[in-house]
């Protein structure tokens, strides 16, 4: 480990950078990256990710994976752009509207961590999950960064892995 130390990231709450550490992830956390790229609502920014990520991998997709993807985490993606749409319509109001389109936003994104984990495992089954992995960690770690406010503890880990279980 270097001075900032990869693993200090991680349990310092500092940051996890993909292309440096793609190891600290966890699979969830990149197939949540990926699923609101791949599967965002505006359709240019939608297309330029996916291209990236098949300009990333070493993994050759199968012909039907964005379609049979797309089946699998559309729930998934729906209730993610009607949180967005809240948050995006909290931003401009005020008071007692405000509040109200914040926690029906929080309201959705409390049911998202287990479909996401539902639908992870669904894209395993779907395509295999060795194969499957190697393409989260091979095409979207890279492109992947995020920041921690503080450490995520060891439970926090398992619940997000079990799907906030």
């Amino acid at each position: 480990m270097d001075a900032g130390g990869a693993h200090r990231d991680r349990f310092n709450g500092d940051s996890i950078d993909g292309r440096r550490n793609p190891e600290l992830f966890l699979p969830i956390e990149l197939f949540q990256i990926f699923v609101s790229g791949a599967f965002h609502e505006d359709a240019k920014g939608r297309a330029i990710y996916r291209q990236a990520r098949l300009e990333a991998s070493k993994v050759a997709l199968p012909p039907d994976f964005w379609t049979r993807l797309e089946e699998i985490t559309h729930t998934y993606v729906v209730t993610l752009n009607r949180a967005r749409a809240l948050n995006g319509q909290a931003a401009t109001a005020e008071g007692n509207d405000r509040e109200r389109l914040r926690k029906e936003s929080q309201d959705i994104q409390a049911t998202q961590c287990q479909t996401l984990a539902e639908n992870l495992d669904a894209a395993r089954n779907a395509f295999g999950r060795q194969f499957f992995d190697r393409f989260l960690y091979e095409s979207v770690a890279p492109g992947a960064g995020i920041g921690l406010a503080r450490p995520n503890t060891p439970s926090e880990l398992m619940a997000m892995t079990r799907g906030c279980r």
